[in-house]
C-alpha cells in the first residue's frame, strides 16, 4: 500500500502518531497496510521491546480521538522485532522445560 494514495486527513495522522512514537522510540520502524475493513489502516510499529504495550499506551489516546472525533480509521498495531520474539518464545520455552531453540535463519 502507497501512503501517497491515502487520503491527506490519513497522511496526516500516520505522520503524527509516527513522530509522537519516534520521540519515544527512535528506532522504530513502520509499515502501513490495509486494515480488514473497508477504509481501515494498520500503523504497525516494530520496536525492540519484550512488552509492546506502552507504545500504544502512549498513542492510545490519540488514535481514539481520530477514530471516534475526526473519522480517521487507524490502527497502530505494535509488534517485537524478530530477535526480541525469538527470544520472548526460548524464555517461554525455557520457563515450560522445553529445550527447543528457534532459529531465525
Amino acid at each position: 500500500m502507497s501512503i501517497n494514495q491515502l487520503p491527506l486527513k490519513m497522511r496526516n495522522a500516520i505522520k503524527e502518531l509516527q513522530d509522537t512514537i519516534l520521540v519515544r522510540y527512535p528506532d522504530a520502524l513502520f509499515e502501513v497496510d490495509e486494515g480488514e475493513e473497508a477504509d481501515n489502516v494498520n500503523l504497525y510499529v516494530t520496536v525492540d521491546l519484550v512488552d509492546t504495550d506502552p507504545v500504544l499506551d502512549l498513542v492510545i489516546d490519540r488514535v481514539m480521538d481520530l477514530q471516534l472525533h475526526q473519522q480517521v480509521p487507524i490502527h497502530v498495531r505494535p509488534r517485537r522485532t524478530p530477535e526480541r520474539e525469538a527470544q520472548v518464545y526460548e524464555e517461554e520455552l525455557k520457563a515450560r522445560g522445553s529445550s527447543y531453540k528457534l532459529s531465525l535463519a
